[in-house]
C-alpha cells in the first residue's frame, strides 16, 4: 500500500504516538467516528453512541489487513446485531492502517438493513462481559463500498469488489449530449 498518502493529519486517529500510555486503538477509532458523523457518546449496554435524533449506533473498527495477509473484519456480537435490527439502529465503521499514529483508510455509517452477514463467519467466543456468545466477523470489504476507501488506496482492494462497482467507482460517465 502507498503509505505516503496516509500521512495527512486529518485522517489520523490522533496526533499522539502508539506508546503504551496512549488510549487503545479502538477508543481512538470510536472518538474519530463520533466526531466525523456528529454522534453523541452513549455507552448503553449494547451500543456506543446515539444520533441527535436518539437512534442507537454501534461503533466498530478493524485493521485493513492482518499480519497473516488476510483482509480485516469487523467483529460484532450476534446479540448486538440482532438489537440493531430490532431498534432500527446504525453501525459506524472505520478501517485503519496500523501506522504510528494509525491512519484511517475508510469510514462508513450504515443503517442496520445495509449490514450483510452473507460473507460473515460466526463462532462461539468467550469475553469477560459477554460470556460464551456468538461472535460474527464481517470482512470490511463486504460492509464498506469501494468509493468510501480513500483516494489513492482503492486499487489495492479491487479484487474484493464486483466488476460493476469498480466501473461505477473509477469511470465517469459524461452527461448525456456532452459528446
Amino acid at each position: 500500500m502507498r503509505r505516503y498518502l496516509l500521512r495527512d493529519e486529518e485522517c489520523q486517529l490522533d496526533y499522539t504516538s502508539s506508546s503504551s500510555d496512549d488510549p487503545p486503538i479502538w477508543w481512538r477509532a470510536e472518538k474519530y467516528l463520533r466526531e466525523k458523523f456528529d454522534l453523541e457518546k452513549d455507552h448503553g449496554s449494547w451500543y456506543d453512541a446515539r444520533t441527535h435524533e436518539g437512534e442507537k449506533v454501534e461503533l466498530k473498527s478493524c485493521q485493513y489487513r492482518y499480519e497473516d495477509g488476510q483482509i480485516g473484519s469487523f467483529k460484532i456480537w450476534f446479540e448486538q446485531l440482532t438489537k440493531l435490527f430490532r431498534h432500527d439502529g446504525y453501525i459506524a465503521l472505520l478501517v485503519y492502517v496500523p501506522l504510528d499514529p494509525p491512519s484511517v483508510l475508510a469510514t462508513q455509517l450504515l443503517p442496520n438493513y445495509a449490514i450483510s452477514t452473507d460473507e460473515a463467519v460466526s463462532f462461539k467466543a468467550s469475553h469477560p462481559t459477554m460470556d460464551g456468545k456468538t461472535l460474527v466477523q464481517i470482512p470490511w470489504t463486504e460492509a464498506i463500498p469501494l468509493d468510501a476507501i480513500r483516494l489513492g488506496c482503492r486499487y489495492e482492494f479491487l479484487k474484493h469488489y464486483s466488476e460493476k462497482e469498480c466501473e461505477d467507482t473509477f469511470y465517469f460517465d459524461p452527461p448525456a449530449g456532452s459528446e
